[in-house]
């Protein structure tokens, strides 16, 4: 599942996975960072999707950590970690078009 920032019923879906579903986050800047927190306390709070860590292109945040979640590579490694759903907090329209178009895909469910 890929759910983009403006994704109608981004919110609604997450609160829907379960306990054990293993989420990565594409970005580390902005709303990246609120989302990670809102994902962290919902799995805290209720069980779940677990974030597993970040992927940002930037090599400079390679391996290090935010909000205790580590950043685990660029984006092109996404298919490397883990995962069963993606949330792309992508803030610059362009590159999270750019983003969408390498996976062939728009958000889906």
């Amino acid at each position: 599942m890929l759910l983009c920032r403006d994704s109608p019923g981004a919110r609604e879906l997450l609160e829907k996975r379960a306990a054990d579903d293993r989420c990565g986050i594409v970005g580390r800047e902005g709303h990246a960072q609120v989302i990670a927190d809102i994902v962290l306390r919902a799995h805290e709070a209720e069980g779940k999707c677990k974030p597993v860590g970040y992927l940002d292109d930037d090599p400079q945040l390679q391996g290090k950590w935010f909000l205790g979640l580590r950043v685990l590579g660029p984006i092109s490694e996404l298919g490397r970690f883990g995962h069963d759903a993606v949330i792309v907090m992508i803030g610059e329209n362009r590159t999270c078009a750019r983003f969408f178009r390498r996976r062939g895909s728009h958000s889906r469910a």
